[in-house]
């Protein structure tokens, strides 16, 4: 059998857990210390769960399919890549944007 470790994977898994845990353990005493953190959150997370329903939308829905069978289909994923390359992009714009506004001096 051949095995198949994917060591760069491994490495990034843990490398976004180390940050998350530096985020969470510095950034707890900043969120406390802020009224207005709880607001800028909420927000946050209800529009970034509005982009996950879009893209599962977008993912899931039979209309965007082509008709005509799974050849069809195979056939039409460079249009359907295409749309989520543009949700991608459109979500790494908000990301920056949020990013930007939540810093003092608007650097990010």
């Amino acid at each position: 059998m051949k095995n198949n470790f994917n060591f760069i994977a491994i490495i990034r898994f843990f490398l976004i857990i180390i940050i998350s845990l530096l985020g969470s353990v510095y950034g707890q005493p900043l969120i406390h210390k802020t009224p207005e953190a709880l607001n800028v959150i909420v927000t946050m997370f209800s529009i970034l769960s509005g982009f996950l329903v879009a893209i599962i939308t977008l993912i899931g829905d039979e209309k965007v399919l082509p008709s005509g069978g799974y050849r069809a289909v195979i056939l039409g994923q460079g249009n359907t890549r295409k749309r989520l390359r543009k949700q991608q992009f459109l979500f790494y714009i908000y990301l920056r944007l949020c990013l930007k506004s939540m810093s003092k001096d608007w650097i990010v």
